[in-house]
């Protein structure tokens, strides 16, 4: 058992490790909540997510869920790991960047690489990607200049 009033041994490299480690890990909590709750209403055409976790595991896996938590705390605590505030603003001004490159890499001319390209889908496929970009862009407008 561990506990918290106890400092383990570590070195920095060693506590940043464990920043990381702990800090997905209880991101992934997180998701499995969200995922055990049952999906908001989501929009997404390409990607499904079918509700099939069994009966009842919301319930099961609650106590579970709870118990890892309680030993993340403890080993934070012992180890003395410092607690990361994530920007909401830079992740999501990231996401938008990394988005827009995506679009710009998939213009008809860049598809080369995947084969012939007919001259025609750069008629039809081009102006709907500048539109999603303009469109993202005006998120991130409206993010960096509210």
């Amino acid at each position: 058992m561990i506990d918290p009033a106890e400092p383990l041994p570590m070195n920095d490299p060693q506590r940043t490790h464990f920043e990381v480690v702990l800090s997905s890990l209880e991101n992934a909590l997180l998701r499995i909540e969200e995922l055990a709750r049952g999906a908001a209403a989501d929009q997404r055409v390409l990607s499904t997510l079918a509700p099939d976790l069994p009966p009842g595991f919301a319930a099961r896996a609650g106590p579970p869920i709870e118990s890892v938590r309680a030993t993340v705390r403890d080993l934070t605590a012992a180890m003395r790991l410092e607690s990361r505030s994530t920007s909401s603003f830079r992740t999501v001004r990231a996401l938008l960047t990394s988005q827009i490159v995506q679009l710009e890499d998939s213009e008809a001319k860049r598809l080369r690489g995947y084969g012939p390209v007919d001259p025609r889908l750069a008629a039809a496929l081009n102006p709907a990607l500048e539109s999603m970009r303009a469109d993202l862009g005006a998120i991130r407008e409206a993010l960096e200049h509210p």
